[in-house]
């Protein structure tokens, strides 16, 4: 009866410890294969890696895509959260609000480019919640696009549904109404109407077109690029990725950087094991990223003072 006393003891005891044993996991969230994403994700890994975040510390980072679905982001959400984490870090909007709305502040959660959180209910004394946000200077990208404009007469946007397209798509008819510039708007409900917008308003004869904060359309750059280029209209991005891919220009953000300061974010939040104290951030999309073959392409000259100010020239 003793020995089998001490072993139940015995079990009590290790299985205790093993429970109790610290999760040394950090969670990533992320929404699709996309340039941007990409280039936060992989600066936040490597810099993770080097402030000690190491298999051989005993750390496992896990990152998960929803593939471009919102069904898949909750699913991605559910998943991550289940493995109680040390801390569940989203890359997105659209994977953000599911780790948001179901984890209910349990988890420390670092959120990395969204740039309205408010508008997803990330207000600034969310329980348990951080994050850095790629802010958008609306006025500062409508001037951007005047100077390399001159006589710009008619702006044309692709908009979603996504909460940051209805703030971009309110903001650049607001500006445009200010300066007496006829705004082209096409509304899609989905990414496969993106392209078939983008040809109504190059059918417009607009004198450039710009793309919002906006999820759905950006996932489908490619496709805005090809029209934009073929009908020889400047396509205005807010990220150099799709400068990279073959739109004319953007106000960015730096996205290297910005992977980094998440993983410096989440390295603080680790240590604390909290979030509170820890304050949101906003980074505003200021550099010029300029794509001289997509210049070309459209009989564009850009002026020398814009080039002398880039902080990327595509070429």
């Amino acid at each position: 009866m003793k020995k089998i006393i001490y072993l139940l003891v015995t079990l009590f005891f290790f299985g205790s410890c093993n429970s109790n044993k610290e999760n040394k996991t950090i969670a990533v969230a992320t929404y699709v294969d996309h340039v941007v994403l990409n280039k936060i994700r992989d600066s936040f890994i490597k810099e993770l890696h080097d402030l000690g975040y190491t298999k051989e510390k005993g750390w496992t980072i896990i990152v998960k895509s929803a593939n471009g679905q919102s069904n898949e982001a909750n699913m991605v959400a559910d998943e991550l959260l289940n493995m109680k984490p040390k801390v569940i870090v989203s890359i997105s909007t659209p994977s953000t609000k599911p780790v948001f709305d179901k984890n209910h502040g349990q988890i420390p959660h670092v959120y990395s480019f969204v740039s309205f959180p408010e508008k997803i209910g990330i207000t600034k004394d969310a329980k348990n919640t951080t994050g850095l946000s790629d802010g958008v200077d609306f006025k500062a990208n409508f001037e951007f696009i005047k100077k390399l404009i001159p006589n710009l007469k008619k702006l044309g946007m692709v908009y979603s549904d996504e909460p940051n397209a209805i703030v971009s798509k309110n903001e650049m008819l607001k500006l445009c109404e200010e300066n007496e510039v006829e705004f082209i708007g096409q509304a899609i409900s989905k990414e496969e109407e993106v392209k078939q917008a983008c040809q109504a308003i190059a059918d417009s004869k607009v004198d450039a077109i710009i793309v919002g904060a906006d999820g759905v359309v950006v996932n489908q750059i490619n496709a805005m690029i090809e029209v934009a280029n073929a009908n020889k209209i400047p396509l205005f991005a807010m990220d150099e990725g799709s400068v990279e891919n073959g739109a004319f220009a953007a106000l960015s953000v730096n996205y290297a950087k910005f992977g980094r300061e998440t993983a410096l974010l989440t390295d603080k939040v680790i240590k604390q094991g909290t979030t509170t104290g820890i304050e949101q951030k906003k980074y505003y999309g200021k550099d010029i990223v300029i794509n001289l073959n997509t210049a070309k392409t459209i009989d564009i000259q850009v002026p020398k003072e814009i080039l002398d100010k880039a902080y990327r020239i595509i070429k």
